[in-house]
């Protein structure tokens, strides 16, 4: 100043008023700030770093003669340290939108990906990293088959989405390195130039495989509910039919029994003729009754585990005689034609003998229901020439058949053959019921093949002497 005088005094001028226009700013800032809080505490601490290091300015004084020089450097130092402690300690105070969005794609829980226009990967964030099982400096700068090299098949449906047109919630199936299968759900949206042009493609990414296997249980839940539910209607349905069908098999013997005592007592002179015959009416319809109650009983006993088993060693060829013995009579009223044959050499079965014969008898009594008059029923046995050698028994009508949708159900409690034409035949629907449960505990098993109008057969197996133990009964 004393060299330059008037010269230098329209930078005296500016310096000064930059000063006092900074200070009024920043006097201005501390002001308008509300009390206690970081902004006012930031803004003071700058007032005060300013207002320290313009005090430098006096130096200038020595130009004139006055040795205060180099009194400033020390307030310079003073501002120096003053400012170091505002930035560090107030630093985070400016959120700029670079500085904000870092920080949001840092803390995205889904990944980020942004591509460039020629399919390169520019930009991941952590979460990228982490779903994918990748350093960043292993898939940035890179293609996705040319980094993500364990999964190339998804690597591949990902450059082919991001050439694409925009996508939303696109499911895709990724391979992790450890060979687990992620469920991924995938969006992209295209960033343009103020040109118009693409610039870049922002694909994000969401691990939605805990969704989908939620989704699966719950549909899984779902369909067991409706199962269960269909059971219940069934159980249900099953219990009224029971109650119809039992309560109408009991009511029609007991009826008949009763009206012909009856009849027997009102009419003691009766002719001995008819006598005899009214009594072997109530004979029959007692062994009607008999058999309903025992059928009742005996697959309650099976079903409830209760059931006793006398296990031995069984002839087959004894099983089958016994049983066509027991239902010779009733075959003969009815016009059957009855044969039998047995392929040589049978072994013997470990067996219940007397379960084993219910079973035969329930199968040729449904064959004699569902067979008219003139019919034939054949028996036919066999072994099976493989390392276990079961025994099959096969039980052919000529009867008016089955339909197919109904071959399974007929062996259900109460289910009866779903043609029209069986509906006049009596009987309760047990037999097969049973004849499934005996044969099921002896490690066998049972089914029937049908032509409606030209007869059924009935096949069941049943393991030889020294294969196979009982079956566990299941409820």
């Amino acid at each position: 100043y004393p060299k330059s005088r008037i010269t230098s005094l329209p930078f005296i001028l500016f310096f000064f008023g930059v000063m006092l226009v900074t200070l009024r700013r920043f006097a201005t800032a501390y002001r308008g700030s509300a009390k206690g809080t970081a902004h006012k505490k930031r803004a003071g601490t700058l007032l005060l770093g300013h207002i320290v290091t313009y005090l430098a300015s006096l130096d200038y004084i020595a130009s004139f003669g006055i040795p205060w020089y180099p009194i400033g450097y020390i307030l310079i130092f003073a501002f120096i340290g003053i400012s170091v402690h505002s930035i560090r300690r107030y630093r985070f105070m400016a959120i700029t939108p670079a500085f904000a969005a870092r920080q949001i794609i840092d803390t995205m829980n889904d990944a980020l990906i942004v591509f460039d226009p020629d399919g390169v990967i520019r930009l991941v964030n952590q979460a990228t990293c982490n779903l994918f099982g990748y350093h960043e400096k292993e898939i940035v700068n890179k293609r996705p088959a040319g980094g993500m090299v364990n999964s190339i098949v998804f690597a591949e449906q990902l450059e082919s989405i991001v050439r694409g047109e925009t996508v939303r919630n696109q499911e895709l199936f990724y391979h992790t390195r450890e060979n687990a299968l992620q469920a991924l759900s995938l969006s992209t949206s295209t960033m343009l130039n103020p040109a118009g042009e693409p610039l870049a493609t922002v694909c994000v990414v969401s691990d939605i495989t805990d969704r989908k296997r939620v989704e699966q249980e719950r549909e899984q839940l779902i369909t067991q509910l409706q199962e269960a539910n269909r059971k219940l209607q069934a159980v249900d349905k099953m219990k009224s039919d029971f109650v119809s069908i039992v309560s109408h098999e009991l009511r029609s013997p007991l009826t008949t029994i009763k009206s012909f005592i009856e009849l027997i007592l009102m009419k003691p002179n009766m002719p001995e003729e008819k006598r005899t015959k009214f009594m072997n009416t109530v004979n029959t319809e007692t062994d009607r009754l008999r058999r309903l109650v025992n059928d009742i009983l005996d697959l309650a006993r099976i079903e409830a585990g209760s059931m006793k088993w006398k296990m031995e060693e069984v002839s087959v060829e004894e099983v089958i005689r016994d049983a066509v013995a027991s239902m010779g009579p009733l075959f003969e009223n009815k016009g059957l034609h009855m044969t039998t044959s047995f392929d040589a050499p049978l072994s013997a079965l470990t067996g219940d003998r007397d379960r084993l014969v219910q079973v035969v008898i329930n199968l040729l009594s449904n064959a004699a229901k569902f067979t008219p008059r003139g019919g034939a029923v054949h028996v036919a046995v066999r072994q099976e020439r493989t390392p276990d050698g079961q025994i099959v028994v096969a039980i052919s009508d000529t009867g008016i058949g089955i339909p197919k949708e109904s071959l399974e159900l007929i062996f259900e409690k109460f289910q009866r053959s779903g043609d029209p034409s069986a509906g006049a035949i009596e009987g309760t629907g047990l037999g097969l019921a049973i004849a499934r449960q005996i044969v099921e505990y002896h490690g066998g098993r049972i089914w029937a093949e049908s032509e409606l109008g030209k007869g059924s057969t009935f096949t069941f197996t049943l393991p030889s002497a020294g294969h196979g133990a009982p079956a566990q009964h299941e409820l």
